[in-house]
C-alpha cells in the first residue's frame, strides 16, 4: 500500500503524512490484510543518500517514507511543496496508540544489548510501552547487537522468533539497511505486517541519552537540502518569496521514562 504521491527531496521521495495520517494508514492497512515497510531516515541517512544512488534505491523500496525536522520541512517549502515533519518519534507512538485501539499486536526490535547489571533496551521499551499505553500487546522484543547483520546468526535467530509469534507491527529500531533486511526477510512469511523503521525508535522510548539528542542539525546538510529544493523548483525565479515559509511546525515528542 504505497502512496506514489512523494515529495523530492535531495533526491529522496517523503510521503506527506504527518503522525495521524500515518497511523490511519496503516490501520487501514492492517485491516486489509496488507503489510508493508515504513521508514523514517535520519538527516545522515538523507545526507548519503544525495550522493549515493544506492542508498535512494534502498529508501525508494520502502512503502512509506516518513519526513522528521524542521530541515526537511524548510526543503520541502522552499521546493514550494508541503511535507509534515513531526518528531520521528511522534509517528512511533501514534502507531502503537492505535495498535492498541484496534487490539494488535507489536514486536519491538533495537536497543541496547543487555549488559550485567541493565535489561536490553527492547526490555526495558516494553515496560515503558506498557506503562504509556495500557492495554497494547507486545508479544516480543530483542536488542541484537550493533554490528548483527544479515550474515550473523543472531539477527536471522531474531526474525525466526518474529514469525513465530507472528505480529501486526514491528518497530525497527534499526539503522535502514538492517530495516530493509528485517522486512526483506519476513514479509513473506508475515505479508499483513507493519515494519516501522527507525534507528532512535528503541533509544528515544527507554529515554537513553544520545550523542545527537538536542543538537542542531548541521548547517551545510541544511543549506544543501534548500539549495536541492530551489534547484528542483526550476519553474521558479531566483529569489525566495519569504511567505513561502509560512510557520515552522510545533514538534510534539512525547518521552514517558520507566522511572
Amino acid at each position: 500500500m504505497r502512496n506514489r504521491h512523494r515529495v523530492s527531496i535531495g533526491g529522496v521521495g517523503f510521503d506527506p503524512l504527518g503522525d495521524a495520517e500515518f497511523a490511519v494508514h496503516v490501520c487501514a492497512a492492517l485491516a486489509a490484510g496488507v503489510g508493508g515497510w515504513a521508514t523514517v531516515p535520519t538527516l545522515d541517512v538523507v545526507a548519503r543518500a544525495m550522493r549515493d544512488p544506492a542508498v535512494r534505491s534502498g529508501l525508494a523500496s520502502a512503502d512509506l517514507v516518513l519526513a522528521s525536522g524542521t530541515p526537511l520541512w524548510l526543503a520541502a517549502r522552499l521546493a514550494g511543496a508541503r511535507l509534515p515533519a513531526p518528531d520521528a518519534s511522534t509517528f512511533i507512538w501514534a502507531v502503537l496508540a492505535a495498535a492498541r485501539s484496534a487490539g494488535r499486536s507489536v514486536y519491538l526490535l533495537g536497543g541496547e544489548p543487555e549488559i550485567p547489571g541493565r535489561r536490553e533496551g527492547a526490555h526495558r521499551a516494553a515496560s515503558v510501552v506498557s506503562f504509556a499505553c495500557p492495554g497494547v500487546t507486545i508479544v516480543g522484543h530483542a536488542s541484537p547487537r550493533p554490528d548483527a547483520d544479515g550474515d550473523s546468526g543472531e539477527l536471522a535467530a531474531i526474525c525466526a522468533e518474529i514469525g513465530d509469534v507472528a505480529p501486526d507491527v514491528v518497530v525497527v529500531g534499526l539503522d535502514v539497511a538492517r530495516q530493509a533486511w528485517v522486512a526483506a526477510r519476513l514479509r513473506r512469511a508475515l505479508p499483513g505486517t507493519w515494519f516501522i523503521g527507525w534507528p532512535a525508535a528503541i533509544r528515544t522510548m527507554t529515554d537513553v541519552p544520545e550523542r545527537t539528542r538536542g543538537r542542531v542539525p548541521p548547517v551545510g546538510l541544511t543549506a544543501r537540502l534548500c539549495r536541492g529544493a530551489l534547484a528542483e523548483r526550476r519553474s521558479e525565479p531566483a529569489g525566495v518569496d519569504p511567505s513561502v515559509l509560512g510557520e515552522q511546525p510545533q514538534h510534539c515528542a512525547r518521552g514517558v521514562s520507566d522511572g
